[in-house]
């Protein structure tokens, strides 16, 4: 009976749905994070250009310094002077791009059964037996009275106990730059030359 109850409590359960339901809300949401890190490159990183709006130009930074330098003049005297230089670094080489993905899911269900049963025989019966009878000890004649009865209790008594546990752990982190964006921005960088800022005369 209790074999019977416990594999009724475990028939109706679909595993496919326990298991698989994290599972691909998992991998949704994995593709959500994939589309957010895809949509803030596109965004942050580059911009529509002005004459083809099918090309996608690359979003710089304008930096400026002075740099200083050594000239010599017609005479021959050798001065220190200034130049003011500025240099276009690609915005996505000095901001943070968000690359979360899942990096370890642990999904765990736990269905604990428990039946007990106990049976405890509990009826009320009483029956009662009286006699008597007389003794004749020497000159002295005695009557002993028997008196006696039966109790009977009978109970019935049925409990059971059901539990379940449904826990699910998703880990998350950070990837860092995709390789391919890397070397992209490696090759932007090496060709990156600072320019003279040539100052304009009324």
């Amino acid at each position: 009976m209790a074999d019977e109850l416990i594999k009724n409590q475990f028939s109706g359960l679909d595993m496919s749905s326990l298991i698989g339901g994290p599972l691909q809300a998992i991998c949704e949401s994995q593709g959500m994070l994939a589309k957010q890190t895809v949509d803030f490159i596109e965004q942050v990183g580059f911009q529509a250009d002005p004459n083809n709006k099918d090309i996608m130009n690359i979003r710089t930074t304008k930096f400026q310094y002075t740099m200083p330098y050594e000239s010599t003049d017609a005479q021959g005297i050798t001065s220190l002077t200034t130049q003011k230089m500025q240099l276009d670094i690609p915005l996505l080489s000095v901001v943070k791009i968000p690359t979360f993905g899942v990096d370890e899911a642990n999904i765990t269900f736990d269905m604990e059964v428990k039946s007990s049963t106990s049976s405890e025989s509990s009826k009320d019966i009483n029956a009662s037996l009286e006699g008597s009878a007389g003794v004749g000890i020497g000159p002295f004649k005695v009557d002993v009275k028997i008196k006696g009865s039966i109790a009977c209790h009978e109970k019935n008594t049925r409990s059971t106990d059901n539990s379940a546990k449904y826990h699910v752990d998703v880990h998350a982190k950070d990837f860092g730059m995709p390789e391919g964006l890397a070397r992209v921005l490696d090759i932007i960088s090496t060709n990156m030359v600072p320019q003279p800022i040539t100052e304009k005369t009324a």
